[in-house]
């Protein structure tokens, strides 16, 4: 399952890395209204293929609404999977800020054009991709839970290197930190997916909706926080926010360590 994880990260991240990309190329002789009409374009093919999607599903659930609603509950009654969920929730925090601030960062901030922010964008979504396609190769024939040591002590570093460097005038000081984040978060998403849901044995689909739940909240909370910091500390803010999104998982994987042996 983690093999075909992080196939999906490497997919995934491709129309982000485009999109800002296409968008500022488009800006340089379109206007801004071509944009949304190539959007809903695209979007046509997307709605055919879900439109003449054949349902997996071979046994449907009964009891409505109110058993959904007891899935739930049944799976925040499962300590050990809140409590892996939260904290690798805190993961992709750094990314999600570097979603809503990367604009003001590169354009206001270090003054980029628009065409050479896509490029920066695109940069720090190849990093995604590339951690992800890494992962597919490690996971073979190394122990999971040493690439995920590894990866949080990447992102924790890189967010290190975000303090130390970011404030140096230069978009790359900013944009090598960052890649290394993006890089290792890629790396360790598709496992820290699967260490999740291996603490379920029924409702996957409903534990799998949680954490994409908690994920998209706490990314909201990392968007807004950065939106309202003022512009010179927006970069430094992502690096303590990394440092957080590596510490926290990586703490609460020791503690369970020693849980387990206790518990042996």
């Amino acid at each position: 399952r983690q093999k075909i994880l992080a196939y999906i990260g490497v997919v995934v991240p491709l129309c982000p890395m485009m999109a800002p990309m296409l968008g500022g190329w488009m800006l340089t002789s379109m206007s801004w209204r071509a944009i949304f009409v190539t959007q809903a374009v695209l979007s046509l093919p997307a709605l055919y293929g879900v439109l003449r999607l054949a349902e997996p599903l071979q046994e449907r659930a009964s009891g409505g609404v109110l058993a959904a609603f007891r899935r739930y509950r049944a799976l925040l009654a499962n300590r050990r999977y809140v409590g892996l969920t939260l904290v690798f929730s805190l993961m992709p925090l750094s990314f999600y800020a570097f979603l809503g601030g990367s604009a003001a960062i590169y354009v206001t901030l270090f003054g980029l054009s628009p065409q050479m922010y896509g490029a920066y964008f695109g940069f720090n979504a190849v990093a995604l991709m590339a951690g992800s396609l890494v992962c597919t190769r490690l996971c073979v024939g190394i122990a999971s839970t040493t690439i995920l040591r590894w990866s949080l002590a990447g992102i924790t570093l890189s967010g290190a290197g975000i303090l130390l460097l970011a404030g140096a005038g230069s978009p790359m000081g900013f944009a090598v930190p960052m890649f290394c984040v993006s890089f290792f978060l890629g790396l360790s998403r598709p496992i820290s997916n699967h260490m999740v849901l291996e603490q379920v044995k029924t409702d996957v689909g409903a534990a799998s909706a949680v954490i994409t739940f908690s994920f998209f909240l706490v990314g909201m909370v990392g968007m807004e926080a950065v939106s309202l910091l003022p512009l010179p500390i927006k970069a430094p803010s992502l690096g303590v926010m990394a440092i957080l999104g590596g510490l926290a998982p990586m703490l609460a994987l020791l503690g369970m360590k020693g849980l387990d042996r206790h518990g042996a």
